[in-house]
Order: C-alpha cells, then structure tokens, then sequence
C-alpha cells in the first residue's frame, strides 16, 4: 500500500492519544471533524507528540486512540506532515509542549471507535494503553493495521470517502485554537468572579500568576482566596490542580470557587462574553469531593457560598 500523504510504501505509524479526562474536544468542533471527513475532506490540526521529538516525520501514518474512559479505542487516522515542533501547551499553562502537524483524513465519532480490545487481540506485542503521545508502530505492523481499520472504518459509515492530497482542506489553528478558547474561558470566570466581590464592597488583586489560587479579597479584617473555574458544562465538575487542593486544605475556611458554567461560544474560536451562570462554592475540598486524575472536584451543593449572585 503506498500512502497517500506518506513518502512510500513502506511508513510507520504513530499513535496519538486522547484522554478526555485530561482534555475535552468541544463536542461543536468534533461534529465539524466528522462531517467534514465523512465528506472527504481533510483537516489540518495539530497534536501533541509527547516527549517524543525525532522518531515522527512526515509521512508517518497518524493514528488517535481515546483513553482513559471505558470507550477506548482508535476514533481517528491522518498522515503527519511536519517534524516535531515546540509551542505552547495545549493546558494552557505557561509552559510547552510538542507538536507535529496532521492532515486527518478521518473522524469517527469515539463511540464508534474501532475497540481496544480488538487491537489487543489483533495485534498482542503491541502496547495499546501509552501515557501519551507517540509510540511508534513499523510498517511491517503499520499496513495491516490500516486495512483493520479501512475495514472498521467501512462498517461505521459506508461509503467512505477517501481523498488525495488536493482534496478540499478544513484549516484550523490546531490545538491552539483550544488553547486561545481555553484562555478566554478562563479569563471570563476570572473577571466574573472578581466582579462579583468587587460590587460588594472587596478590594480584589489578581494573583493567579504563580500562585494556586486566582485572586485575593479583603475587606477590612476578612481575607478570601478565591479560585475561578469556567465550563461550557453545566459545571457538575471542574478540574484542580493539586496544588489548588493543597492551598485549600492549608487555608480552610478561606477559600472560595466561583465555577461559571454554561459558556457558550459564539464561532467556535470566540466565547461569547455575556454567557455562563456563576455559581460560588466554600472551597473546602474533601476526598468524597475528588477524583484523583488532576483532580475531578465535584461541588456539592451543601458547600454553596452564602453571597450567590442575584
């Protein structure tokens, strides 16, 4: 078989991952993937490699496996078209990440994700269940896995529609597009939650940078730490940090979290800014409230802070 974005008919194969848990896929873009693939079309969108940095090339067969949920399997097939590259990271933090271009020629939606416990079958010496990005499949492995998956591929939407490199190209920005989303979520619950201590009376300084929480109110004697989260879910759970829960326990009965759940995005690129209800909890985490991933903090309702916006 001679790939079609590849540089012969021998390539290997790399195996991108995806751990909802970890990080979401907007359910808006991830419809936009679908369709536009189902349509033959190609979409052009980065992926973090990891700390792989020289084995990826372009030409390598790409292949996204979901992990970390009870659907695991590979949802997603495309051909790398760049060597690896350094930006900044897709959780938003200060920090950097790798990258390799994708031109992803197929999305299934992850219910229909060609199982894991098929590929274990199929192919026993690989290892399916990496903690990241980047493990490499030889093309003596990678040819027969790519007609397991035309085959799967097939079964889930017929007919598929394969084009060549001059088919009609979806452009995004990558990951980044989640990045600058990711950020201007942040900033709204940010700047609501400031607000809302600030119109009752609090002086507020932002402290986000290069502390473990957001920001810190005083009025008069009183001192609250506050930290912002902000979901386009209804907001059943947000994600902290362990050093979020540490500064929690260290100070309790001090802390604040305003979730603004409900954002609603007005292009898929741009968060419209009048969205989102604010909610105020006691930020006073207990185990019964964690799930240790990051952590999962699931607020009950028992924890409401007592000045709820109007």
């Amino acid at each position: 078989m001679t790939a079609e974005f590849g540089n012969g008919s021998q390539y290997q194969a790399i195996l991108f991952t995806h751990n909802p848990a970890k990080s979401e896929i907007y359910p808006e873009v991830l419809d936009d993937w679908i369709k536009a693939t189902a349509e033959g079309r190609v979409i052009e969108e980065n992926w973090s490699t990891g700390g792989t940095t020289k084995k990826i090339k372009p030409g390598d067969r790409a292949y996204l496996m979901r992990l970390g949920v009870k659907n695991r399997g590979i949802f997603a097939s495309g051909w790398v078209t760049s060597d690896v590259y350094p930006c900044d990271h897709w959780d938003g933090s200060e920090g950097s990440a790798n990258y390799a271009d994708i031109r992803w020629d197929t999305f299934l939606h992850p219910d229909d994700a060609l199982p894991i416990d098929l590929l274990k079958t199929e192919f026993p010496h690989i290892y399916w269940t990496p903690q990241s990005s980047g493990m490499t499949i030889s093309f003596e492995v990678a040819d027969s896995l790519d007609s397991l998956w035309d085959e799967h591929v097939r079964a889930v939407r017929t007919p598929r529609r394969r084009q060549p490199v001059e088919a009609t190209v979806v452009k995004r920005q990558g990951q980044q597009t989640d990045v600058a989303l990711r950020k201007q979520i942040e900033n709204l619950a940010q700047d609501r939650l400031m607000d809302h201590f600030v119109a009752r009376g609090w002086d507020v300084e932002d402290m986000r940078i290069g502390n473990s929480f957001d920001a810190r109110a005083t009025r008069g004697n009183e001192v609250l730490y506050l930290e912002s989260k902000g979901t386009v879910t209804a907001g059943e759970k947000v994600i902290v940090t362990r050093g979020e829960v540490k500064f929690a326990f260290e100070h309790p009965g001090r802390c604040v979290m305003g979730i603004v759940s409900g954002i609603e995005l007005l292009d898929r690129q741009t968060v419209d800014p009048d969205s989102g209800s604010l909610t105020l909890y006691n930020w006073n985490p207990s185990a019964d409230d964690l799930d240790p991933r990051h952590f999962d903090f699931y607020p009950p309702d028992t924890a409401r802070f007592p000045d709820q916006p109007d």
